[in-house]
């Protein structure tokens, strides 16, 4: 998972409030599989004589184990979460801001780059 949310802002260079959105709709999309799917397997348990006790274990064993809502809920929930992470895991080099001045309109702009000695040395 960690991987993908990298590739996104490394390589598609897409904003973090962009990956945020994009894994919430994906949360969502992944909660509506889980019950449709956990109500299927239930349905068929339930049907073959599998006491309710265990069916429900057997459901609450498949939740728990769930690698997506997991990762998601735990060390990649937040952007400062995975950056974080990235800086544990991987060797990920953040981004400088410099502040090149204000414009006419005083607005402050800016330009980043990733330092290519850091980068090397990771």
């Amino acid at each position: 998972m960690s991987l993908f949310y990298l590739k996104l802002l490394g390589k598609y260079l897409l904003p973090p409030s962009t990956i945020q959105s994009i894994i919430s709709e994906f949360e969502e999309c992944h909660e509506i599989s889980q019950t449709l799917l956990t109500n299927k397997l239930c349905s068929k348990l339930e049907p073959l004589g599998v006491a309710a006790e265990v069916v429900s274990e057997v459901k609450n064993e498949f939740l728990v184990n769930d690698m997506f809502a997991n990762c998601n809920n735990g060390p990649l929930k937040t952007a400062a979460k995975r950056f974080s992470f990235f800086h544990i895991f991987f060797a990920f080099c953040d981004q400088v801001e410099v502040c090149l001045g204000l414009d006419d309109e005083h607005k402050r702009n800016t330009y980043q780059y990733v330092p290519i000695c850091q980068s090397i040395a990771s």
